[in-house]
């Protein structure tokens, strides 16, 4: 029964008098859209994710947005699936908004998503022993903006590596995050230390005065 009605409502986005959009992109949106509900169907997440994703992009509705969502929430990226349903609440009435499919999708993204905003886990990084300017923090190979240190910043559960680099100096952490938790993330790296010239400079006594002739 719910193959049948979604089925149906993949058949009303394109259908309708409207032409505004390509009728050739609408074709292949459409079929990208059918084969991604088998693959999802089918357990085979990563690959309707892609395909829906692709058909989102040529035809923006929530409906498949909606369905893009639900793919990224089966494979745990439930930061990005909150995008997308937040994407899906505000895309307003194009070409291919036939009857009311479009506007209950946007009612299941914002169901949906007061379901999954529990489930994100938060992490904070804070760093210790060096000035935040002065380092380049990466969480998963992706760099962090350095206004963004000491806040909550919603992360997907599982595995997530933490590197802070200070020019030379590398700190690093792994962490498991599950899902609805907290965690601080503390880079500690060692106090800065006064290079040798400006320790020598430092412990030199004044030059003596020239005596008078």
């Amino acid at each position: 029964l719910l193959r049948a009605a979604l089925a149906l409502m993949f058949v009303a986005v394109w259908s309708g008098r409207a032409r505004a959009t390509d009728d050739t992109a609408k074709g292949a949106a459409r079929d990208l859209a059918n084969e991604a509900k088998r693959d999802f169907d089918a357990g085979s997440y990563e690959e309707a994710g892609r395909k829906f994703q692709r058909a989102y992009e040529v035809a923006k509705v929530p409906m498949l947005a909606v369905w893009a969502a639900r793919t990224l929430v089966k494979r745990g990226q439930l930061v990005a699936a909150s995008e997308l349903y937040r994407q899906a609440m505000l895309l307003t009435p194009n070409d291919l908004w036939v009857g009311n499919a479009q506007q209950q999708a946007q009612a299941d993204a914002t169901r949906e998503l007061a379901g999954v905003q529990p489930r994100i886990p938060k992490l904070r990084v804070q760093i210790d022993g060096a000035a935040a300017s002065d380092v380049v923090v990466m969480i998963d190979n992706v760099i962090l903006a350095t206004a963004l240190l000491g806040f909550d910043l919603p992360s997907d559960p599982g595995w997530r590596h933490i590197v802070g680099k200070r020019g030379a100096e590398i700190v690093e952490q792994t962490i498991n995050l599950n899902e609805g938790e907290r965690k601080d993330v503390v880079l500690k790296f060692n106090a800065a230390t006064p290079s040798f010239a400006q320790a020598t400079n430092a412990s030199a006594p004044f030059p003596a005065m020239p005596a008078n002739q």
